[in-house]
């Protein structure tokens, strides 16, 4: 079960199947290229029926040349049609990842 305040591994292991492509896709350095590893840390919660809360999302940048990369993360975060998956919806948790990931 999911614990409130903790992040699911099944919540993570969706938002990533369902999110990560696009956000790495659209929100790029400066130079146009995809962000070096871990370059954006983005954190929200999910409600008891599955959906990102959308004023908790938290996007920061590693370093100063990356916060237009952060905020174009908050903006396609805040937009996007996630729900997590049935068996890990009931109780609220928060997802906390860096994008691009390494693992």
């Amino acid at each position: 079960m999911v614990q409130a305040d903790m992040s699911s591994p099944a919540i993570e292991k969706a938002a990533r199947a369902q999110l990560y492509w696009d956000l790495v896709q659209r929100c790029r350095g400066p130079d146009g290229k995809i962000l070096p590893p871990d370059a954006v840390r983005v954190e929200f919660n999910v409600d008891a029926e599955g959906y990102i809360v959308v004023p908790t999302i938290i996007g920061s940048a590693s370093d100063p040349r990356y916060d237009e990369a952060a905020t174009c993360m908050r903006r396609e975060l805040s937009g996007a049609a996630f729900r997590a998956p049935a068996g890990a919806r009931g109780l609220p948790t928060r997802v906390d990842a860096t994008v691009p990931s390494v693992d």
